[in-house]
């Protein structure tokens, strides 16, 4: 049961973290280049924290959603803020304005 927590905290992690980022910056961030690096070491921070959490408390969920929170906190982020081109076609497709 335990490979299943984890797997379970890692996926929750990610989609956590992918979600949060992408909302912050889509309606944060807005082009503020500083205001992007500092989401996106307060995110490695809280993922850090979470992961200490679940070393400290013996829990492999945690700790592995805390690293899963990270890595999809600043995809989320970077997403959101559209530094490439599929999050600028996928911002578009949501928004309707072609």
């Amino acid at each position: 049961m335990d490979g299943l927590d984890t797997v379970a905290g890692a996926l929750a992690g990610i989609a956590a973290g992918g979600a949060l980022g992408f909302l912050f910056a889509d309606r944060r961030v807005r082009g503020r280049a500083w205001l992007y690096w500092l989401a996106n070491v307060l995110g490695v921070l809280a993922g850090v924290a979470v992961a200490a959490i679940g070393v400290v408390r013996d829990a492999s969920w945690l700790w592995v959603g805390g690293v899963g929170l990270i890595g999809g906190w600043v995809t989320g982020l970077k997403y959101g803020y559209a530094r490439n081109p599929g999050a600028k076609l996928l911002r578009r497709g949501v928004r309707g304005s072609r």
